[in-house]
């Protein structure tokens, strides 16, 4: 079987984290299984300084990125490829800090589009979906971007990419850890605004599927306090989304301490993340939302093994030879 299997690792560099995902891929049978995970908090968005990315963030990017290939190798990964969403795309030197981090660890950054995103984000959601499910509104919302991809016959048919991320709007919205109620419905009313200009958004039924950090934090919390466990894929319905931002704006001391204990790398970013999550539900009319199990990490590592010839990748046995 270790001839058949070829070891690689997925680094998504986003705006507030960048996370990598090692999985094998079984060439005959053209199947991935996840190993393992690894996340590094390097907030790069917050090194953007009129337009570019400082040399400050530089440096943490270039570290972050070695310190996750070192991971990699100690893995026995056959390949690591790293791509970059919109954290770098917000940099107008992306081009040059990724020529330098090249030189520095020897890994390409490959700078996907937002159009890209939102398509490798529909590509990896599609095979968790329940094949009943035929249309609907996908939503993957990081730290600098939003992408929504609305879908009819399991097919994408409108996408965007939107300046909608969780740490964007904190940045932009909050003027401390947690938004008072006043900034909580600028937020809402912010997105409802920025989606105006795509009313397909309406299209596509009442049920949005949401990937990316937000969401799971956001299945976390709602079954820490049903005293269940957030089993992906996992159902929230817009009341309870609601009731939670009423809780966290009215500084509800249960709340508090629930974010500090269980999410608090996430306490800025997630309640404005919920915030603009409820905006998208008040523009679309959707009436729920399902968290799920996808990753973008591998439908992009499907698209580029798709276009190269698996057949002359070495596998794991020839790694560890």
């Amino acid at each position: 079987m270790a001839q058949d299997m070829f070891r690689a690792a997925v680094v998504d560099i986003g705006s507030n984290t960048i996370k990598m995902t090692i999985y094998d891929y079984n060439r005959r049978t053209r199947q991935l299984s996840e190993r393992r995970r690894r996340t590094v908090n390097a907030g790069l968005i917050a090194y953007v300084r009129q337009g570019l990315l400082t040399e400050a963030g530089i440096r943490i990017l270039v570290d972050a990125v070695r310190e996750l290939k070192a991971v990699a190798n100690a893995d026995r990964c056959n390949r690591v490829y790293p791509f970059a969403t919109a954290g770098l795309r917000a940099a107008a030197n992306a081009r040059a800090v990724i020529e330098i981090v090249r030189r520095e660890t020897g890994l390409s950054i490959d700078l996907i589009s937002g159009d890209s995103e939102a398509r490798l984000t529909f590509e990896s959601l599609l095979p968790s979906l329940d094949p009943a499910v035929n249309s609907g509104l996908v939503i993957d919302m990081g730290g600098g971007s939003t992408e929504l991809v609305g879908f009819a016959r399991r097919r994408a048919q409108k996408n965007v990419s939107l300046r909608l991320g969780a740490l964007v709007i904190y940045n932009k919205f909050v003027s401390n850890i947690l938004p008072t109620p006043k900034e909580a419905a600028k937020i809402r009313s912010y997105v409802c605004a920025k989606l105006a200009g795509h009313p397909w958004a309406h299209e596509y039924g009442s049920v949005l599927y949401i990937n990316g950090g937000t969401g799971r934090t956001l299945a976390r919390l709602h079954a820490l306090q049903r005293g269940g466990e957030s089993v992906l894929p996992y159902t929230v319905s817009y009341e309870d989304m609601e009731d939670l931002m009423n809780q966290i704006t009215s500084m509800d001391k249960d709340v508090k301490q629930l974010l500090v204990k269980e999410v608090s790398s996430r306490i800025h970013t997630f309640p404005a993340g919920l915030a603009a999550l409820l905006g998208i539900m008040d523009y679309t009319g959707a009436d729920r939302v399902v968290i799920t199990t996808a990753s973008i990490r591998e439908g992009y590592l499907h698209r580029r093994l798709n276009r190269e010839d698996v057949r002359d990748l070495e596998t794991v046995s020839d790694r560890e030879e």
